[in-house]
């Protein structure tokens, strides 16, 4: 009796199994999180589910890909929002409900008041940022022991005086107040001078003191450098061997304590620069362009390639799952291996699943005297936006030098990934804001549009990338012949 009750209990188990495995339908929710506070119009659900399942979010129906990923943009309102995420297969079903919630009221930061001051002060930190005002746009960082005139205080802001016409902002903790609060005594440039090796022009400006000045390329072969609490007193410059690579150095006296310095070159553009301090004199050093070989014009050229994200820093997560720090990676090691058939000396900033700084990203490609930094990543929107309207291909540059190099790219990385094209596009990013090198930062795509996505995650679509950002090099370097 006891053997015929548990041949029917394994019986009815064996009977009921695939009842209880229909009941389950695989559905994943990679963004956004369960409760998340999100101060937008609206979000995109992205997740995954059985590749033949029917999926409804808030009783619209929601197109599901081959691979089971889907994004779906919903509307939120001001408050609690619940969103039901329902998938069906056959009489099987998964239903979750998810809570956003946006805030009823956006706080507002009440502003520091302004403090007037009259202080002399010294930059404490090489290469300190700043800016045109508090937490806006950046300019020319400056060196160590720049000399200041501080003028005003917001929050952890000081204010300094570029000239007359012109006021600069840097953070509290990148200076030191001196003592004496006398203004700094204006500088008289009465010298320049001019030499050069094999590979660098240098420019070198014996000065007073550490004096704030400003660096900008309106052109890609042009340069402006602007001195500030400074006049000049310069007949004659001394040059030696640099007629080939700079045409013209014109100096101007702009204002009363503005002075400009403005280079234009033989060549077609910059190949980048770096500036320092050696006691007082100022030193420019313009690398000068490469020998370019127009059947191999890769051959001998160093090019450092940086995979976005890695280690703890995912970067954008895509609809299954797959984080965008892989698909960067794996593009970078084919681009590697199409560079280095060609000739190209290639310097990676990582060649594995590992943390990197950013600050040490650029570091590793200035050490080993890059000429270009291609940094490689896939995209994402914030919320509020829509991944089936935004999407596609673009590149960044920062630098008016690097701007050539990002059409380039740009031009022929689109027709290779068949994407949307975003063009070219200023920003300024640690890996575009790099002077010593060329450097741009590449988005191949986007991990939240399915379609997108689904090709990126495959290693053909990889490939391609790397072809068309190799062919984008290729086409530069030839260009610059």
């Amino acid at each position: 009796m006891r053997v015929i009750f548990i041949g029917l209990l394994t019986l009815l188990f064996v009977t009921l199994m695939p009842v209880f495995a229909e009941d389950s339908v695989k559905l994943e929710i990679i963004y956004p999180k369960n409760g998340a506070t999100i101060n937008a119009s609206s979000t995109f659900i992205v997740g995954n589910t059985e590749p033949d399942a029917s999926l409804i979010i808030n009783n619209q129906n929601v197109k599901v890909s081959s691979n089971g990923a889907f994004v779906q943009v919903t509307g939120l309102s001001k408050g609690v929002n619940n969103i039901n995420i329902k998938s069906t297969k056959g009489h099987a079903e998964n239903e979750i409900t998810y809570t956003i919630n946006v805030p009823e009221k956006t706080q507002t930061v009440q502003p520091c008041p302004f403090e007037p001051l009259s202080l002399t002060a010294e930059v404490a930190k090489d290469y300190a940022i700043t800016r045109t005002a508090p937490d806006q746009n950046r300019l020319t960082p400056l060196p160590l022991g720049t000399m200041l005139n501080i003028t005003g205080k917001i929050g952890n802001s000081y204010r300094f005086k570029y000239s007359d016409s012109m006021d600069g902002w840097i953070s509290e903790s990148d200076i030191k107040i001196l003592s004496n609060g006398n203004c700094i005594p204006e500088n008289t440039i009465s010298t320049l001078n001019v030499d050069s090796d094999k590979n660098y022009v240098y420019l070198k400006l014996p000065l007073v003191q550490k004096i704030p000045f400003l660096i900008e390329q309106p052109f890609e072969n042009q340069m402006n450098l602007k001195f500030f609490n400074a006049k000049a007193n310069i007949n004659l410059f001394s040059c030696d061997n640099t007629s080939d690579f700079i045409r013209e150095f014109k100096l101007t006296q702009d204002s009363n304590n503005c002075l400009n310095l403005a280079l234009k070159l033989n060549s077609k553009q910059f190949w980048g620069y770096k500036y320092y301090y050696e006691g007082n004199t100022l030193v420019l050093k313009l690398r000068k362009p490469p020998q370019i070989n127009s059947k191999h014009p890769l051959k001998g050229k160093v090019i450092c390639i940086d995979a976005g994200h890695g280690g703890t820093e995912l970067g954008s997560v895509g609809p299954t799952a797959i984080p965008e720090k892989l698909i960067n990676l794996e593009i970078a090691e084919n681009l590697k291996k199409i560079l280095e058939k060609k000739g190209a000396k290639v310097i990676m900033t990582r060649d594995s699943d590992k943390d990197v700084g950013l600050d040490d990203r650029v570091n590793i490609a200035n050490s080993n005297e890059a000429q270009v930094i291609v940094s490689i990543h896939n995209n994402a929107l914030p919320d509020g936006k829509d991944p089936y309207i935004e999407h596609g291909t673009s590149t960044y540059y920062y630098h008016s030098q690097s701007l050539p190099l990002a059409k380039s790219i740009q031009k022929s990385l689109v027709p290779v990934m068949g994407f949307k094209n975003l063009g070219v596009l200023h920003s300024s990013f640690v890996l575009t804001r790099p002077t010593e090198a060329l450097s741009v930062l590449v988005e191949v795509g986007f991990m939240i549009n399915p379609d997108e996505y689904n090709l990126l995650i495959t290693p053909e679509f990889q490939k391609k990338a790397a072809i068309g950002i190799s062919r984008g090099l290729e086409n530069f370097f030839l260009s610059q012949i």
